[in-house]
């Protein structure tokens, strides 16, 4: 009882902590301990709790990536942890389980650091090169295809795998002879089994399909 109340404590301090960093100034973000909040988010990545996942977590990565209070240290940190087996590989191959958040939310993280690189160059290609990789070996291994999951939010693995992969095609260093890749990866997914789409997973797949014409 004593560790659930703890873990339980850290939680929430951890939801204070980002609501009020939705309302800091620039200044005040630069201040903060990055190193320490970066870990705890990607501690609770997978947290059930839909609030703490999309709205704070992942809306606050998206906030640190896009305006710059990252380092090229701590985004290629960033892309390490999310691409290892606690992280985009967790618990690979299960169904009907909440490992499904942390695996889908951490292909969001690969996407949204992939689309920065994008702009400034700031991972070694190997770490770029891993994370397509990666992409392509989870959306094959990924079984738990739910899309909305009641009470707890959004688990949405094959439309964030999806995501993914337009980020690794939309980098300078994908190059045309990888699209069958691309497109194997899709066909493996669309006919996945007793995989039942109903989120808009297909259009996510789409874009995949859109990005390789685009090229």
């Amino acid at each position: 009882m004593k560790i659930a109340f703890e873990a339980w404590g850290r939680i929430m301090e951890l939801k204070k902590q980002l609501i009020e960093l939705k309302a800091m100034a620039k200044e005040q973000i630069f201040n903060l301990d990055m190193d320490d909040l970066i870990h705890k988010m990607l501690v609770n990545i997978g947290t059930v709790d839909p609030e703490l996942r999309d709205a704070l977590i992942y809306a606050t990565f998206i906030r640190l990536i896009d305006d710059d209070f990252l380092t090229g240290r701590q985004l290629q940190a960033v892309m390490e942890t999310c691409l290892d087996h606690n992280h985009l590989f967790y618990r690979i191959g299960e169904t009907n389980s909440d490992s499904v958040f942390t695996r889908s939310f951490s292909s969001l993280i690969i996407a949204a650091v992939l689309e920065k690189d994008k702009k400034g160059s700031l991972l070694p290609a190997p770490l770029v090169a891993k994370a397509t990789a990666s992409g392509h070996s989870y959306l094959r291994q990924e079984r738990d295809t739910r899309g909305y999951v009641e009470g707890k939010g959004w688990a949405h693995s094959i439309a964030h795998g999806a995501d993914l992969l337009v980020a690794a095609i939309n980098h300078p260093h994908y190059r045309p002879e990888q699209s069958k890749a691309f497109l194997d990866t899709v066909r493996h997914c669309l006919f996945k089994d007793a995989a039942v789409y109903t989120d808009d997973e297909d259009e996510r797949l789409i874009f995949v399909i859109e990005s390789l014409i685009d090229k």
